[in-house]
């Protein structure tokens, strides 16, 4: 764990907890503001919320100290860690995900909550009742409709492999209620896309093999992953493995086609951890999470990485080109 203890506690305004001044907190000499972050793993787009921090003038080690905690895949923590952070102190908490969010929300109603949300939607999750205005100790980057995105992603995989008819969908089976929406979003878009959909759960990345191994056995053309930052650390086992069975696949996440899968599509994520900063900042300055409108991601990515397209002996149709945002060559 980084960071470091506040010494101080924090007051109460209008059942949310005051920003501390930093001549209220003195760490070893330094003046320093103290925030949490609840999220998955250290993965690179926490890179990019302390990039967008710095460019607000806030510098963990100066101005700043940060307390990390990381479940590791096991989400049940996320309460406990909140709680955690509360006894600590932390003027917020930043929440990497829906499932870290809501679990925030249960376990503090007072400490500002700054979510960022891509696997899941503010209002869908019911993290909030109105994204303009979200009221209470909440506020951030409210995600998109999952139904939409799964949607979208779907068509993206049928105009690049149009002979793929019958499509496994991956997902992790503790997911939020988000999944489920998805699922339906599926079910409802493969028949004008004429495709059959089954979908494939495992309770977590420990369980991709089989569900590969089933995919294969079963003749699946193609697949789609339903995403989850449970995927995090696995991305380059899932590609091999879509290789191995050879299923053009297409996930949310950029890092999959990175890794070696064939496509992604979804919103820029880092672009949403940097401007998760623009909130942290705002707080810190004394502004009320509830008074704060949250946004939904303006910036999309659709990759697509042709050495795996070559692989798996697929031609990539140029109109699917001309919409992607990056090309691995």
């Amino acid at each position: 764990m980084q960071g470091s203890l506040a010494l101080s506690g924090l007051g109460l305004l209008l059942g949310c907890r005051l920003p501390l001044r930093p001549e209220q907190s003195a760490r070893g000499g330094t003046n320093r503001h103290l925030i949490g972050v609840l999220g998955d793993s250290p993965v690179s787009r926490w890179d990019a919320l302390l990039a967008g921090l710095r460019e607000l003038g806030w510098i963990e080690g100066q101005n700043l100290a940060v307390e990390y905690r990381w479940s590791e895949g096991n989400r049940e923590r996320y309460r406990a860690f909140t709680e955690e952070l509360v006894q600590a102190n932390v003027e917020l908490v930043v929440a990497g995900n829906s499932v870290a969010a809501l679990a925030a929300k249960q376990a503090t109603r007072t400490v500002p909550i700054v979510a960022v949300l891509a696997t899941g939607e503010a209002l869908e999750t019911g993290l909030v009742d109105d994204i303009a205005r979200p009221g209470g100790n909440i506020t951030g980057i409210a995600g998109i409709s999952g139904g939409n995105l799964a949607s979208k992603q779907l068509e993206l995989l049928k105009q690049a492999v149009p002979e793929a008819a019958r499509v496994a969908v991956l997902a992790l089976a503790s997911s939020s209620s988000s999944t489920e929406l998805r699922i339906q979003a599926l079910q409802r878009a493969a028949p004008t896309l004429q495709m059959q959909l089954q979908v494939f759960p495992v309770p977590n990345p420990g369980g991709l093999e089989h569900a590969f191994s089933a995919m294969g056995r079963a003749g699946f053309q193609a697949l789609q992953i339903l995403p989850s930052t449970a995927w995090d650390h696995v991305w380059k086992q899932i590609a091999d493995l879509a290789a191995q069975h050879r299923l053009p696949a297409i996930a949310q996440n950029a890092e999959f086609p990175r890794a070696g899968g064939l496509l992604a599509y979804g919103a820029d994520w880092p672009e949403s951890f940097r401007r998760a900063a623009t909130y942290v900042d705002k707080i810190l300055k004394g502004a009320r999470p509830g008074d704060l409108p949250m946004e939904r991601p303006t910036r999309f990515d659709f990759l697509v990485n042709l050495r795996t397209a070559e692989a798996l002996g697929l031609a990539i149709p140029p109109s699917v080109l001309q919409q992607a945002t990056e090309a691995i060559q």
